[in-house]
C-alpha cells in the first residue's frame, strides 16, 4: 500500500504514525535497508543501488563498495 491509499481506505478509522511512515518509506519500517553485498555494489543485485540509495555502514563495514 501507498500512504494515498492507506489514508483514503482508513477514513473512518484511525492509523497509527508508524502505518502512516511504513508507506511512505522505499526501505521499509525503519528507514534502512542493507544489502550485504560480497562484491563492489556495481551491478543490479545490489539491493541499495536498486533503488537509487547509497550504500551505508549497515551494509558491510571494511568491503570495498562502488555506491557509497
Amino acid at each position: 500500500l501507498d500512504l494515498k491509499t492507506l489514508l483514503e481506505s482508513s477514513k473512518d478509522k484511525e492509523i497509527t504514525l508508524r502505518e502512516a511512515a511504513e508507506c511512505s518509506s522505499l526501505m521499509g519500517t525503519q528507514g534502512y535497508q542493507r544489502c550485504h553485498c560480497k562484491m563492489k555494489c556495481k551491478t543490479n543485485k545490489c539491493t541499495c543501488r536498486v533503488v537509487g540509495k547509497l550504500c551505508n555502514s549497515k551494509c558491510h563495514s571494511s568491503l570495498s563498495c562502488e555506491n557509497k
